[in-house]
């Protein structure tokens, strides 16, 4: 079980630094969304509790709007991995709760 903290991710350089260190991604990872996708959607029994969501879609904009949208795609294209997070209606109205 992975267990991120929004409040931890600041701004792209310390998200990306931050889920680094989370994940123990390879020391090739390009700290960008497309190789977050390359290195868990290689993975099998992963289960990621995203805490205080809303905090990391204030701080980063769109661009966390985009991490959880590559983590629900993520849980969409491989049934052994889960994800928890809780978002407040007026960040995410189609999906409150997952």
């Amino acid at each position: 079980m992975i267990i991120l903290d929004g409040n931890e991710m600041l701004n792209r350089q310390e998200l990306h630094r931050y889920l680094k260190k989370q994940f123990h991604l390879s020391e090739f990872y390009g700290e960008n969304l497309d190789a977050l996708w390359d290195e868990l959607s290689a993975r099998d029994q992963l289960t990621i509790v995203f805490l205080h969501a809303d905090e990391a879609v204030d701080a980063l904009g769109p661009y966390g709007n985009a991490l959880l949208s590559l983590f629900r795609e993520l849980v969409q294209e491989n049934p052994t991995v889960n994800l928890m997070y809780e978002l407040p209606s007026s960040i995410d109205p189609a999906r409150k709760t997952c």
